[in-house]
């Protein structure tokens, strides 16, 4: 299988149980929403073939197949410099990023439920001032 075949099976699979990583974690969903604006570069034309049968290995080699700027991501994650590799590698372990620059559809489900959580509350807190 080739990076965009593979990159489908594992989007396809995956787990809500995860989100418990997330779910108290601002650096983890400041991080999700950094990788969304990052700029990645991947095999859009489908690469090489995929050498690996285990599935953690895989995973591994799709992420090994791209290119993207850790200190622009860092930034925008709003993440200190020793602090990136760390986070980025716990969202590669939990699945909740993938290599094509997209996150968990799980984990933006639950991003925008946070999101509009809150947006009444600042709504009502901008209209008494």
């Amino acid at each position: 299988m080739n990076f965009v075949e593979l990159l489908s099976i594992f989007k396809s699979g995956e787990e809500p149980e995860v989100l418990v990583q997330i779910s108290n974690d601002p650096h983890l969903q400041n991080a999700m929403v950094a990788w969304q604006c990052t700029i990645v570069d991947w095999p859009t034309d489908g690469g090489e073939q995929c050498p690996e049968s285990d599935r953690k290995r895989q995973w591994a080699w799709l992420w090994q197949q791209i290119k993207y700027d850790s200190k622009t991501f860092g930034a925008t994650a709003g993440l200190k410099e020793h602090e990136v590799n760390a986070v980025l590698t716990r969202l590669i372990n939990l699945r909740l990023v993938y290599p094509d620059g997209t996150i968990s559809s799980l984990a933006k489900r639950f991003i925008q439920g946070m999101i509009m959580a809150k947006l009444p509350k600042a709504a009502k807190k901008q209209q008494q001032a």
